[in-house]
């Protein structure tokens, strides 16, 4: 799993990041992302540049409490395929 190790603002809702494999990339939010619930405060601009680098999960979050995983922030940032969860559910 890989962790983001910088973060900075672009614009208004896209990211820049770098991770712990020196992978650098952008990330827009705004596409990633509906801006509803918890992630509805998102939507202002100067809530937005809030985010920050949480160094302990390796990811980003902004202080109302949203964060985004870093696995699918690689993957975007970089152009790799978002990893799908498996379904486990075994009936027909």
């Amino acid at each position: 799993m890989h962790r983001v190790t910088e973060v900075r603002c672009v614009d208004d809702h896209t990211l820049g990041l770098v991770f712990d494999d020196g992978a650098k990339g952008t990330v827009d939010v705004e596409r990633l992302t509906r801006f509803e619930g918890l992630f509805g405060p998102l939507r202002n601009p100067t809530v937005f540049q809030a985010a920050r680098l949480d160094e302990h999960r390796g990811t980003v979050h902004w202080p109302h409490g949203a964060d985004l995983d870093p696995e699918v922030l690689y993957c975007v940032a970089t152009g790799q395929p978002v990893p799908v969860a498996e379904d486990t559910d075994d009936t027909p």
